[in-house]
């Protein structure tokens, strides 16, 4: 059962129980009951600087675990710096890219165009080497003829100085 606040501090002092008629002097009782409470407000006070020093631990504790340098926020802070980094290169990455997509688009029409002109010149040059063989072959034929009529010529020439000279 629950006691009175006096019963309370006659108990703590040993009292519990006997009745007024056992009770020591006002004086004595007092004293010890003082000292008594004393006792239990120091182990209060204890006990509260323990759960105060338990708490500012632990509050520590949270701040170093949670707070702005601590090594996680450190490393998140880190992390986000490197990925704005990492974004900045990429975009830069894309127009580098885009540029060179562009002069390869540049050096793509330019090279349709010289395989273009490759293959007309090709045609012509076919072309030349056919107009080349015809006249080729005309020279031969011509030159063929020459060689032809100098060996008559010469032929003749040869056979009029023997039979101008068993003419006479």
């Amino acid at each position: 059962a629950a006691l009175a606040p006096s019963q309370a501090a006659g108990a703590a002092l040993g009292h519990a129980g006997r009745g007024r008629a056992a009770q020591p002097k006002k004086g004595a009782d007092t004293e010890a009951l003082v000292a008594s409470l004393n006792k239990v407000v120091k182990s209060l006070v204890s006990e509260q600087d323990t759960a105060k020093a338990a708490a500012n631990a632990l509050d520590k504790e949270c701040k170093d675990t949670l707070g702005n340098y601590s090594a996680p926020n450190k490393a998140i802070r880190k992390g986000k710096s490197r990925v704005e980094r990492a974004t900045g290169d990429l975009k830069d990455i894309e127009s580098s890219m885009a540029a060179v997509q562009t002069r390869i688009d540049g050096f793509s029409s330019k090279i349709e165009a010289a395989m273009d002109n490759i293959a007309e010149l090709t045609a012509k040059l076919g072309d030349l080497r056919e107009k080349q063989k015809k006249s080729d072959a005309r020279a031969a034929a011509t030159l063929s003829q020459l060689d032809s009529v100098i060996s008559k010529v010469e032929w003749e020439k040869t056979h009029r100085k023997h039979n101008g000279a068993s003419q006479l």
